[in-house]
């Protein structure tokens, strides 16, 4: 009897009419991806909990692209895209006001395909998003600022003092990208702690698999 996020249709309703508003205002300010050398960073879903409880230093992501653009190496850009899932989401007037006032950041048009734009990045700064880890099957370097199943990897650089995060940047630039075996290294280690199981998979196999899994780590931690 209780109310969830879908029964407030008009809410629903209204945000994804805005949504469609921002998509169409953000048209004339979208970018191809930079011919020169860039540094990625992808937006997270604005008030989701992998920001609310799990980051919530970095809950502003306009101040924290912001703080990036203003410390990373001048000869590179910083590009920055829409959640796939959420275009237009974010704040017209403050991506605009990032626009105007750090002449290297690069917003990138939100049809791009994400594997293309991490396939020409330097590197990928990231909170805790799914992102890192593709960019690390990649081979791609990659800092992490917030808490995230990758971000203890010994091919990635996590940064715990966001004050860091320049000299990181400039520091991990010179170094070599992380190498096959110990990205390889990682991913099996990954999976040989991983249990069946599928989030939006309501089949009854995979809804018996999935609690015999909890069960398990409920047994075993």
């Amino acid at each position: 009897g209780r109310s969830e996020e879908f029964n407030h249709v008009g809410n629903f309703v209204y945000r994804h009419l805005r949504m469609l508003v921002n998509r169409l205002r953000f048209s004339r300010f979208y970018r191809s991806i930079p011919a020169t050398s860039f540094i990625y960073y992808p937006f997270h879903v604005p008030m989701d909990v992998a920001l609310t409880v799990r980051a919530p230093l970095y809950l502003d992501q306009y101040s924290l692209i912001d703080y990036l653009a203003r410390n990373i190496p001048e000869h590179h850009k910083l590009a920055i895209k829409e959640h796939p899932a959420m275009i237009g989401v974010v704040s017209y007037r403050r991506i605009i006001d990032l626009l105007k006032r750090n002449q290297n950041i690069v917003f990138l048009h939100p049809d791009i395909n994400n594997h293309e734009v991490i396939s020409k990045t330097q590197l990928v700064v990231t909170v805790n998003s799914k992102t890192g880890a593709e960019s690390l099957m990649q081979g791609k370097r990659v800092i992490c600022l917030g808490d995230a199943f990758y971000s203890k990897a010994h091919s990635v650089r996590y940064v715990e003092n966001i004050q860091d995060v320049g000299p990181k940047i400039i520091k991990f630039l010179k170094e070599e990208p992380p190498s096959i075996d110990s990205v390889q290294g990682f991913f099996q280690a990954v999976w040989d702690e991983s249990y069946p199981g599928e989030l939006y998979d309501c089949s009854p196999e995979n809804i018996l698999a999935s609690a015999a899994s909890v069960g398990v780590c409920l047994k075993r931690y």
